[in-house]
């Protein structure tokens, strides 16, 4: 702490404006924690934070781990789990970290530089619409994630889709939103019922006739 000022002077000051924390030389780490908790940008002007004071900071704000030097992985959840958008502020997540993120919601894969095809998946999943933020969609990629969301097929060519679809479909345990979003997509230039008819599991055929009584 700075010797212009006492203790119970710098806790007044500190009080009335966090970002004071940044005149104190050797701040107590009680006082670190007040700042960040109530403007958790002050982390960057603590020069060597306690464990206790990064985690405070993450919590009040992930996107604190700008400031985390070197942040581990369960800093790096912290953040994501407070922001997740906090990703934007992590170079070298782990694989756990960008799954975590992506499920907190998919937009957070447009902020991971080399996503697995496991984090790709799971984004498209959610929303198709991830894929406008993948890069070197291969066509292996794309099979992929129409199986997986039968509305990436409005984002990317794929010849043998209808092969994709009439695979999917005769699946005996078919997910019933895959049937609904096949039924709904009028991208897709097929037959559609006609289709689920001839290869369609028994599932599939009632999630048809639901899907038709329901309109």
């Amino acid at each position: 702490m700075s010797e212009s000022y006492s203790n119970n002077d710098t806790w007044d000051k500190i009080k009335k404006d966090p970002w004071f924390i940044g005149e104190v030389n050797e701040p107590d780490e009680e006082m670190c924690l007040y700042c960040v908790e109530n403007a958790w940008n002050t982390l960057k002007l603590i020069k060597k934070p306690s464990k206790e004071v990064i985690k405070k900071a993450l919590a009040s704000k992930g996107w604190a781990i700008q400031y985390v030097k070197n942040p581990n992985e369960e800093q790096q959840l912290l953040a994501i789990n407070s922001d997740w958008d906090a990703m934007q502020y992590i170079k070298n997540p782990t694989e756990k970290v960008m799954i975590e993120a992506v499920k907190l919601n998919w937009k957070a894969i447009k902020y991971i530089d080399s996503p697995s095809i496991e984090v790709e998946k799971l984004a498209v999943k959610q929303n198709a619409e991830a894929i406008l933020y993948l890069n070197n969609v291969t066509e292996e990629k794309k099979e992929i994630f129409i199986s997986e969301n039968i509305n990436s097929a409005k984002y990317v060519q794929y010849e043998n889709i209808r092969d994709i679809i009439i695979k999917k479909v005769g699946y005996e345990n078919v997910n019933k939103d895959f049937i609904i979003d096949f039924l709904k997509l009028n991208s897709l230039n097929l037959n559609k019922i006609k289709l689920i008819h001839e290869y369609g599991s028994k599932k599939a055929k009632m999630y048809l006739i639901d899907f038709k009584l329901s309109m």
